[in-house]
């Protein structure tokens, strides 16, 4: 009984998350900022990955961020990455950017 009440509760507090302010923001910021490289389900997008010449794998974020602590997944956003992947420095505050990265980790 214990197992399941705590599983209960866990489910419940995954719920209350994915439906959070931050997780919403985070969802926004992504959808208007990210999802043209990244596609609408973090995935990656097929055309973009042909024009930028990497692999879809480079642009999937699905996987990617699991493992991944927020600070570096944060550092990532607000510098770039390997020439393809644009800083977002000054286009995007803090706060918005752990919201796009804890959005990243919830998916």
């Amino acid at each position: 009984m214990l197992k399941i009440s705590g599983l209960l509760i866990t489910i419940a507090s995954l719920v209350a998350l994915m439906n959070s302010p931050l997780m919403a923001d985070g969802k926004a910021t992504f959808e208007t900022k990210c999802k043209a490289c990244h596609g609408i389900d973090a995935k990656g997008s097929e055309p973009i990955a042909k024009g930028m010449k990497v692999e879809l794998k480079a642009l999937d974020l699905t996987d990617d961020t699991k493992g991944k602590a927020e600070t570096d997944l944060a550092k990532v956003v607000t510098d770039g990455q390997g020439g393809k992947m644009p800083s977002f420095k000054g286009k995007l505050d803090d706060a918005q950017i752990l919201e796009v990265v804890k959005y990243l980790k919830g998916l």
